[in-house]
């Protein structure tokens, strides 16, 4: 087996995996082609899977090691089919193709649905990545190099970015409170895939206005048209604008009377952050905001942070617009003044 020497990790397991389990049977009896390709594999800096024979059974290099997730150790060994079956119906037609015809295919930031989390979460992930046939003895191809970088990060904070520009954007030019709650609504009404669902609430001393509502039907059980104190409520309304916290993660919303969107994907979403939004110097007034968290997501820290930016982005733009609102209610006065001053003199 020295041809499977280094290799790190997966170097180690390989050597010691029990492949007469498999198709390909013991490492002793393994064609040149195949070793080769293992090889190759296991040394390379880049993250590699081979896909060989008819059954497509995978080996893989460490660099390729954490996007299996969970998944590892159990894709060792298994056939492609079985071991990604929650992502084959999007791979397999391309392993298809390639096998097919023979020529490399790529594909640069597919989407790839892999249940590599704890609990089976099927994760919305992002690839660019290549299939690579590779020929056997007998001239005809035996498998198939798939060389691949995650690009998840990537994709969803340009897409995350997007939609903070988007909302920068529309509120630079409201002039009132009324238009910058309005605009909220028609931004986050089109980022449903990081942003299930969005309720804004103004919270007063004495009572909660729902101001803004994407995704969810106004005055539904989860999306209440008011509040007052002693009355039920599916949010922590009071306890985030009066505690002083930042966040408070709610969840088991499936609990809730029936299912809340889940954005573009279907399964319902479990999960919401309750975020404070300051409104200003006015410390009896403050804003609520409820973001509904993708189903296909963890709760992760680039994730709490685009919501925090998120909350703190309203927050500047209904200051700009209420600071807007004051002058012009200044220079109102002021105006008045000046007329009732011309008429006494006159």
């Amino acid at each position: 087996n020295s041809f499977a020497l280094g290799g790190g990790e997966l170097g180690a397991l390989t050597r010691a995996f029990d492949w007469s389990t498999t198709a390909l049977g013991p490492m002793s009896a393994w064609p040149q082609s195949l070793r080769t390709s293992v090889s190759t594999m296991l040394r390379s800096p880049y993250p590699i899977t081979l896909f060989w024979g008819r059954e497509l059974v995978m080996l893989y290099n460490d660099p390729f090691r954490p996007i299996h997730g969970d998944k590892h150790p159990a894709t060792l060994g298994a056939p492609a089919p079985r071991a990604l079956a929650e992502a084959w119906h999007v791979l397999g037609p391309l392993v298809q193709k390639t096998l097919d015809t023979g020529e490399p295919l790529y594909v640069e930031n597919g989407l790839v649905m892999f249940a590599r989390q704890p609990g089976g979460l099927k994760e919305e992930s992002y690839f660019t990545w290549s299939y690579n046939p590779t020929i056997g003895e007998d001239g005809q191809i035996a498998g198939l190099f798939a060389i691949a970088s995650e690009t998840t990060r990537q994709v969803i904070g340009d897409r995350r970015l997007g939609t903070l520009r988007d909302l920068s954007l529309r509120t630079a030019y409201d002039r009132s409170v009324g238009a910058v709650f309005r605009s909220v609504e028609e931004v986050l009404t089109t980022a449903s895939s990081d942003v299930a669902f969005a309720l804004l609430y103004v919270v007063e001393s004495d009572e909660a206005r729902l101001v803004s509502c994407t995704g969810l039907e106004r005055g539904a059980a989860a999306a209440p048209m008011s509040w007052k104190p002693g009355e039920a409520c599916p949010w922590p309304l009071e306890g985030v604008s009066r505690s002083g916290q930042e966040e408070v993660l709610v969840e088991g919303l499936d609990a809730m009377d029936g299912p809340l969107p889940g954005g573009p994907w279907p399964e319902p979403a479990t999960r919401a952050l309750v975020l404070s939004v300051p409104m200003g110097a006015d410390a009896h007034t403050t804003g609520v905001l409820v973001a509904g968290l993708s189903p296909r997501r963890s709760v992760d820290d680039e994730y709490r942070s685009f919501l925090q930016l998120l909350a703190r982005q309203i927050s500047a733009s209904i200051s700009s617009a209420r600071a807007y609102e004051q002058e012009a209610l200044r220079a109102q006065k002021l105006a008045e003044l000046d007329r009732a001053k011309t008429d006494f003199f006159s």
